[in-house]
């Protein structure tokens, strides 16, 4: 392709070039008989190579990484939402991996928590096994 379509071509932009090409493949370089297997490109696609091709898959969520602190509230700080971690964290710092469904949290290279993917707002989405239990006092009055 290289030498028999580019070859003293000369385009004015890239729509150009592209439709040219286009043109050119499904044309000239396609209806000429391949030496190799005696047949045109264009039926040979058509009729054999074109039920071989896979769907085009779907966009690729890419997570997001980052390094968080365990807060005395038990909660760590991800791309502006709040999740709870395991009180015997307090302090340490994790690993946080964030997609646009979850967001999971490691320490020492282990799975700790895993949490639905929250809007970044103040709300703390802590479950009960997070939070120490801390007696009840009440003021005498």
């Amino acid at each position: 392709m290289r030498g028999n379509f580019w070859a003293g071509e000369s385009f004015t932009d890239l729509d150009d070039a592209q439709a040219r090409v286009v043109q050119w493949c499904s044309g000239r370089a396609g209806m000429r008989i391949h030496g190799t297997t005696a047949a045109r490109p264009i039926e040979m696609f058509t009729q054999v190579e074109s039920r071989c091709l896979l769907g085009v898959p779907a966009p690729y969520d890419v997570p997001v990484f980052t390094r968080v602190k365990v807060h005395r509230d038990f909660h760590v700080e991800v791309a502006r939402a709040l999740y709870s971690v395991p009180q015997h964290l307090l302090g340490q710092y994790l690993h946080a991996r964030a997609d646009s469904d979850l967001v999971k949290l490691f320490a020492g290279g282990h799975l700790v928590k895993t949490h639905p993917r929250q809007r970044p707002v103040a709300a703390r989405p802590t479950r009960g096994t997070c939070r120490p239990r801390r007696p009840v006092t009440r003021c005498g009055t």
